[in-house]
């Protein structure tokens, strides 16, 4: 559903009753963006929320870390189970990180690559700049370079 929604947005002219499928299938669409904290919070910048993005994986799996210990310490000194069945659990972990990276992956990609999709303005002023924020790409010190 995600490769859909890329599909949507491009800047293709498509007939009316795929654009019409699109909008039904955008209500399965897993986008983080529609969260807006820049909206909210004003001092919250793109390249904070840019770096909060990309950190999303490392933070879900030290929270699936810490369950996991969680458990197995519950399982050990409560529930009193023996070595062999304490790691039960870590089949469905797994497979629900892998299930998390696999929604994710899109997102992600399209999150790394967002600092490097420049455009003109309308009209045009000779300068290229971000798409996502309105900064002037190709800066010795700007946003693409830190």
């Amino acid at each position: 559903f995600q490769v859909l929604a890329m599909f949507a947005n491009s800047r293709v002219q498509w007939p009316q009753i795929l654009k019409d499928i699109f909008t039904f299938l955008s209500l399965f669409n897993f986008d983080l963006g529609i969260t807006a904290p820049e909206c909210a919070i004003p001092e919250f910048s793109f390249e904070l929320k840019w770096l909060f993005v990309e950190l999303l994986p490392l933070a879900m799996c030290s929270v699936f870390l810490v369950f996991h210990s969680a458990l197995y310490v519950h399982k050990w000194c409560i529930l009193k189970r023996p070595r062999k069945k304490r790691n039960t659990h870590v089949d469905t972990l797994v497979a629900t990180i892998l299930i998390m990276m696999y929604y994710l992956y899109l997102f992600l990609t399209r999150t790394v690559l967002d600092v490097f999709n420049c455009g003109p303005t309308d009209p045009p002023d000779g300068n290229s700049y971000l798409q996502v924020e309105f900064v002037p790409c190709g800066e010795p010190r700007g946003l693409q370079l830190r």
